[in-house]
C-alpha cells in the first residue's frame, strides 16, 4: 500500500488524495509509476457497468479496473436486485440498465469518448423485447429475445423502442459495422471502431450521420454453468498480458459432419459470409498459422490461438489441447449463451475456463441462421489488429441474440505505439501551464495520426505529430491526478498506445492527506477500514471508491471508517476530496 499526498485547489476550494490497497481474497498488483498501458481502444473509451449488490461483480470489476487502468469516472454501479437467469423485459432493461448507463456517460462528460460498454458480472443476459415488437407476430427464427450486450450495442434502436435490429439479411444487415467480404469496394477490410463514427449502408465509417453503436460485452458469467471468480480473474490477467505479443499459435477451423460445422464451412446460404477456406487463406497471407482440421475439436494441440467449432457438446479436457492466452474460441450451437443447469449443450464458459480471452453463444434457439453468429473472419479481423469486441461485431451481421463474454479490449496482434513524453515526469508536482511533447514508436515504421491528453480519464487536449499538448492546470482541482497521453496509429484500425503517470497539481499550496490508521498492503474484506484524513482548512472531506462516496468527515482532520464489505475483493483505489 502507498498513499499520495496531494496539495489542494483553486477556485473550487477542493483538493484530492488517493490511496491504493488490496482487499484480501485474490492477489492483485498495486499501481506503480508511469505505465505503458497496452489496449485495443483504451480504458478512457470504456464505461464499466458493475452490479453494486454482487460481490462477484465488484471483485471482477476491481481486478479489471487495475489490469486495464479504467478511470474512476468510467465506472457506474447499478443497484441490481432482480433475478439473474430469467429474461427481463425490454422496459426493465431500458429503465434500470440502458438509460442509467447512457445518463452516466453524459453526466461524466464522456459522450464523445465512450466506445465500449462492458458489463462486469451478475446481470441478466437475456431481454424479451416483445413489447417493442407490438402486435407483430414474429416467426420462430426471429423470436423476441435478445442478449444484454447486443441491445446495448443497438442502443439507439433500443432507446427509441425500435426493433429494427431484427432485420438480419440477406441485404441490408441490421449491423452496418459488419464487414462484408463480397460486393463492396471495402471487401471485408478491418476498420477500427470509434464512438463518433456513424456507419453507412455499405459499412463505410462516416464522420457525420449514419447508424451509431456502442461495442458491448460481458466480462463474465458467474452463476449457473458460468465460471468461478478465480477463473475469470485468471483469463482476464492472461488476456491483458497477450496484448501486442503477436502470438505464434495456430487458428483451427473444425470440419465434421455436424450441420453446425458443415453449414459454416461453405457458407453457401449466405454469400457475403466467407467460408473456412477463405479465412484460412487470409490468415496465412497475414503470416499466422491456420488450418481446417477434422473432428469436433483439435486433439493434442498445444498451440490453439483461435478456434471455430460446430458441435453442441464437447469435453475440452478430453482434447488434451491447450488454449493460448488471447484466443477467441466459438462453437456455433443453439444454447451456448444459456447457463441453466437443465441445458445439456456445452456453454461458452467452457472455453473461458481453459484460458480463452473471449467466446460467444446465443441466448435463445437461433435456428442455424449464420448471420446471428460470427463468421470465420472473426479471427481475421482479430489478427489484423482489432480488439476482441471489434472482431466479433465486424464479423456478425445480425448479433441481436449473441452473448459475447470475455475481455473486450484484448488485442494480441495489435501494432501498439510505444509512447514517451517530455515536459512532465511521474509523481511530479505541476502548476500553471503544462506543455507536453509526445513522441511514439510503432513497429514497422507506421505513422501516428494524433495524440490525445486525458486527465483522470477525460480528454482535454489533442495535437498532431510534432506538435505539443498544452493545458492550464488551474482548471483542475488541486491534488492527485492521473495523466495519460494516448497515441493513435495512422491506420484503418487506429490502434492506441499510451503513457500514464500520476502527478500532483499545486496551484494554491493547500494540503490533503489520506492514510490508513494501521498501514498494511492487504486488509481483510468485511472488516471496517480506519483512515486518517488531514486537510487543513477544509470544511468537509469525502472518501470515494470509483467516484462512489464511501465515507465522509465533517471538518479538516480526523478518522473515518470505510465498510469494506461494500467494495468487493482485490485491488482497490480510494480517493479523498477535501472541500
Amino acid at each position: 500500500m502507498r498513499f499520495a499526498r496531494s496539495p489542494g485547489s483553486s477556485a473550487s476550494s477542493r483538493r484530492a488524495a488517493a490511496l491504493f490497497l488490496c482487499l484480501a481474497w485474490a492477489a492483485g498488483g498495486l499501481l506503480g509509476g508511469a505505465r505503458l498501458a497496452r489496449a485495443g481502444g483504451g480504458p478512457e473509451n470504456v464505461m464499466l457497468v458493475v452490479n453494486a449488490r454482487s460481490w462477484a461483480s465488484k471483485t471482477i470489476a476491481n481486478h479489471y479496473i487495475q489490469l486495464r487502468g479504467i478511470p474512476q469516472r468510467n465506472v457506474v454501479y447499478l443497484d441490481w436486485s432482480d433475478r439473474l437467469f430469467d429474461a427481463i423485459t425490454i422496459d426493465v432493461f431500458r429503465q434500470k440498465i440502458l438509460l442509467p448507463v447512457l445518463q452516466t456517460i453524459e453526466a461524466q462528460g464522456l459522450g464523445n469518448q465512450i466506445d465500449y460498454v462492458i458489463y462486469s458480472a451478475d446481470f441478466p443476459t437475456t431481454v424479451n423485447f416483445q413489447a417493442d415488437a407490438g402486435a407483430t407476430k414474429l416467426p420462430p427464427q426471429l423470436s423476441a429475445f435478445a442478449s444484454l450486450n447486443a441491445l446495448t450495442y443497438y442502443y439507439q434502436f433500443a432507446a427509441a423502442k425500435n426493433p429494427l435490429y431484427l432485420h438480419i439479411g440477406p441485404e441490408p444487415y441490421s449491423n452496418l459495422y459488419y464487414r462484408r467480404t463480397t460486393g463492396t469496394p471495402r471487401d471485408g477490410a478491418t476498420v477500427g471502431f470509434r464512438n463518433w463514427y456513424g456507419w453507412g449502408p455499405n459499412g463505410e465509417p462516416l464522420e457525420a450521420g449514419g447508424q451509431r453503436y456502442l461495442l458491448s460485452t460481458l466480462l463474465a458469467v458467474t452463476g449457473g454453468r458460468g465460471n468461478s471468480v478465480s477463473e475469470v480473474i485468471a483469463y482476464l490477467k492472461a488476456s491483458r498480458l497477450a496484448d501486442g505479443t503477436r502470438p505464434k499459435g495456430t487458428v483451427y477451423y473444425m470440419d465434421n459432419p455436424d450441420v453446425r460445422s458443415s453449414e459454416r464451412k461453405t457458407a453457401a446460404k449466405f454469400p457475403t459470409q466467407p467460408a473456412f477456406a477463405d479465412a484460412v487463406a487470409a490468415l496465412q497471407k497475414l503470416g499466422v498459422a491456420a488450418e481446417i482440421a477434422q473432428g469436433i475439436y483439435p486433439q493434442n494441440k498445444p498451440d490453439v490461438q483461435g478456434l471455430m467449432m460446430g458441435s453442441e457438446k464437447f469435453d475440452w479436457a478430453a482434447s488434451r489441447s491447450k488454449i493460448r492466452p488471447g484466443a477467441i474460441c466459438e462453437h456455433l450451437t443453439s444454447f451456448g449463451g444459456m447457463f441453466d443447469d437443465a441445458i445439456k449443450q456445452t456453454p461458452l464458459t467452457e472455453f473461458l475456463r481453459y484460458g480463452a480471452a473471449g467466446a460467444s453463444g446465443t441466448v435463445i434457439e437461433p435456428y442455424l441462421i449464420l448471420q446471428k453468429f460470427p463468421s470465420p473472419f472473426v479471427q481475421v479481423h482479430y489478427v489484423r489488429g482489432a480488439s476482441l469486441a471489434e472482431a466479433f461485431y465486424q464479423s456478425t451481421a445480425g448479433p441481436f441474440q449473441l452473448l459475447i463474454v470475455g475481455d473486450a479490449l484484448c488485442q494480441p496482434w495489435a501494432n501498439i505505439p510505444r509512447v514517451a513524453v517530455t515536459g512532465v515526469t511521474p509523481n511530479s508536482e505541476i502548476k500553471g501551464i503544462l506543455q507536453i511533447q509526445p513522441t511514439a514508436q510503432v513497429a514497422g515504421g507506421s505513422a501516428i495520426q494524433r495524440y490525445v491528453l486525458y486527465v483522470d480519464g477525460l480528454a482535454i487536449a489533442g495535437c498532431g505529430p510534432g506538435e505539443s499538448l498544452q493545458f492550464d492546470t488551474r482548471r483542475l482541482v488541486d491534488g492527485y491526478h492521473l495523466l495519460s497521453v494516448v497515441a493513435i496509429e495512422n491506420s484503418a484500425v487506429e490502434t492506441q498506445g499510451r503513457w500514464t503517470a500520476p502527478v500532483s497539481v499545486n496551484n494554491q499550496g493547500l494540503a490533503c492527506q489520506l492514510a490508513m490508521v494501521t498501514p498494511a498492503k492487504r486488509v481483510t474484506a468485511g472488516r471496517p477500514l480506519a483512515l486518517q484524513v488531514n486537510a487543513p482548512g477544509a470544511a468537509q472531506v469525502v472518501v470515494t471508491h470509483q467516484a462512489r462516496p464511501v465515507a465522509a468527515l465533517a471538518g479538516a482532520a480526523g478518522t473515518v471508517e470505510v465498510d469494506t464489505s461494500d467494495l468487493g475483493f482485490g485491488p482497490v483505489t480510494l480517493k479523498a476530496v477535501a472541500y
